[in-house]
């Protein structure tokens, strides 16, 4: 089973500069990470994601490639919001579970999960 690249692409501005990059532990991103691959066998980490005023339009997927069962958080920077939901954090912990983010202005926007229950 892989990341389909392609949901990633549909509508999104993602120049060839930007670049999928391999997290193993906490991590505040740049404006360049596009799909991060999360290997969470040292341990949980949060991934928190760049202002999003400065990435209107653009998206964002977290992606965990290890087998084990430490739980990956998405945060927003701070002043930022992190929908559908209001506030807080969203957290999934199992091998290829993954999440596109939207930057729309305000916040990011989750547009899609995918969770292997």
């Amino acid at each position: 089973m892989g990341f389909p690249l392609t949901n990633l692409a549909k509508g999104a501005r993602v120049p060839d500069s930007e670049k999928i990059v391999f997290k193993t532990a906490t991590a505040t991103l740049t404006g360049f990470e596009r799909v991060i691959m999360c290997d969470t066998t040292a341990g949980a980490m949060t991934i928190t994601l760049p202002p999003a005023a400065e990435h209107i339009g653009e998206q964002i997927a977290v992606y965990i490639t290890s087998s084990d069962a430490n739980v990956v958080t998405v945060a927003a920077t701070t002043g930022d919001i992190l929908g559908p939901i209001t506030s807080g954090n969203h957290a999934f912990e199992d091998q290829y579970d993954y999440a596109i983010y939207m930057s729309i202005g305000l916040g990011w926007l989750q547009t899609y999960i995918k969770e292997n229950d």
